[in-house]
Parts: C-alpha cells; structure tokens; sequence
C-alpha cells in the first residue's frame, strides 16, 4: 500500500492484478497509466476502464483501484491527489477517465518519462523525491493534453461548468485567497455549486484543488533558499508560520523545513 503522502511508481506485467486501497486519512490519489503491451482493466470509483497497447489515462482513485488483464505490461504512477498547478489540474480535468492513444514520437516520450518516474522513485530523499516525480507526472500530463486536443480537434471546455475559470482565477490570486467561498463569489455562484461541479471534473473538491495549488506553491518558494520559513508563510498569506507548519505536514507529512532539507 502507498504511503498517504508519498507517490508510488511501479510496473508490472500480466496475468497479475494489483488491488490498491487509497491509504486512511489520505485524499484521492491520481493514476497515471501507460501501457506498453497488451491491455488493462482500471477499475476505480465505480468506473470500469480498458486501456489498451500505447495508451495513457489519468483516473481519479478515493477508495481503492483494481488493475488486471491477462497478457499486458504497463507502468504505473500512484499519486496523491496534492501539490498540482492550477494549469495541470485543468489539463486533468480534460483527461480525466479519458484514454490517449499515443503514438511514434510522442510515445518515445511518454514511454521516456515514465521510465524516468522508476528511476526517479529509488530516491530516498523525500523532498528531491517528490519534486522530481511532480515535475515528471506534470509534462507526462501537458504531453496527453496535448495529444488529446490535437486528436480532438480542440475541447469544448463548457461541458467542465465552471471548473477551469475557477482553476484559472486560483492559479493567479491563491496566495492571497485560500476560501471556496472566495472563489464562488467572484464566479457569482454558490460554494456547493463550484464544489459539485469541481468535484463532477476532477473527482477532488474544490476545497482538495485550492490546498493542491496552495501547496503546490509552497513547495516552489521552499525551493528558493532566499526565504525562510515565516517568510513563505507570509508571502502565502497564513495566519501564522505555525498554520502554515500545520497545513504542510498535514498535506506532505513533512514540516517545510524538513522538506527543503530533504530537497
């Protein structure tokens, strides 16, 4: 079972199932599947998905996920659902449930960045760890978006409601705005309104994306040994750096500075 904090990557190959309960206490996990040979079946959240040779989904997991086929190879990164940019949550909630079939040079890369993620995950500092998979997990998506929409012919983002303005509006104001209400305001919406419609396109409350950005910055001004911890805290517009303590571990199961030590 993956830690509740840390992200998993494996491959494995058929006939094997793999059966994965999201660990207690955590959010949703994001599952980033590629598979190489053969075919799979996802299941996960009352979703029933085949993925066949050469395609790429990102599913949504909050309970448990079941893998198994019966002559396949694939690889798997098993992620918490924190720490995502507003762009890569965005591009999520358009791949979301969806496979992209890949092929020639963008399977190389997929294949390439996936491969890496193995690599990537023997690191044994947490920190370096995480932002290493993060920063990989973020291009394998950009990569499928991408795909997705030029075999699309563009997406009709209308069908997502009011999630990717409300993505784009956190993205540019969520160091100063950390509220659902906030954001339901400037949308002229309700709160349960965004939150249900959110919660439809990516599986994640709008609550769960605005901590995901939110720690997502963090751990950007975490990298950048010109700002201590209070600083940080300041710049992210907590109450105080001992909040700000709080909502990192709870989110990473590290305190920021053991994080940027680990880094």
């Amino acid at each position: 079972m993956p830690q509740i904090h840390c992200t998993d990557v494996y491959s494995f190959s058929g006939p094997n199932s793999r059966s994965q309960k999201v660990p207690n206490g955590g959010t949703a996990r994001l599952l980033a599947v590629l598979v190489l040979a053969g075919s799979l079946e996802l299941q996960a959240d009352g979703s029933y998905l085949t993925i066949r040779k050469h395609d790429f989904i990102a599913a949504c997991a909050s309970q448990k996920y079941d893998l198994h086929g019966s002559d396949y190879t694939a690889i798997v990164i098993d992620t918490p659902y924190t720490g995502f940019s507003s762009g890569s949550l965005a591009m999520l909630a358009l791949l979301r449930g969806r496979t992209v079939s890949l092929q020639q040079d963008r399977l190389s890369i997929m294949s390439m960045l996936m491969e890496i993620a193995l690599l990537c995950a023997c690191e044994e500092r947490y920190g370096k760890r995480e932002a290493f998979l993060s920063g990989i997990l973020a291009l394998a998506i950009s990569l499928a978006s991408d795909t997705r929409a030029a075999s699309d012919g563009g997406q009709d983002t209308h069908a997502f409601g009011p999630a990717p303005a409300f993505l784009l509006l956190a993205g540019k104001n969520i160091r100063r705005y950390h509220s659902v209400a906030y954001y339901a305001d400037a949308l002229n919406i309700t709160p349960g309104h965004l939150n249900r419609t959110v919660k439809a396109a990516l599986g994640l409350t709008a609550k769960g994306c605005l901590e995901s950005i939110l720690f997502s910055e963090a751990r950007v001004l975490l990298g950048d040994p010109g700002f201590n911890i209070a600083e940080v805290s300041d710049i992210l517009h907590f109450s105080h750096p001992a909040v700000f303590i709080r909502f990192f571990r709870r989110l990473s199961g590290t305190t920021p500075l053991r994080y940027r030590a680990g880094s």
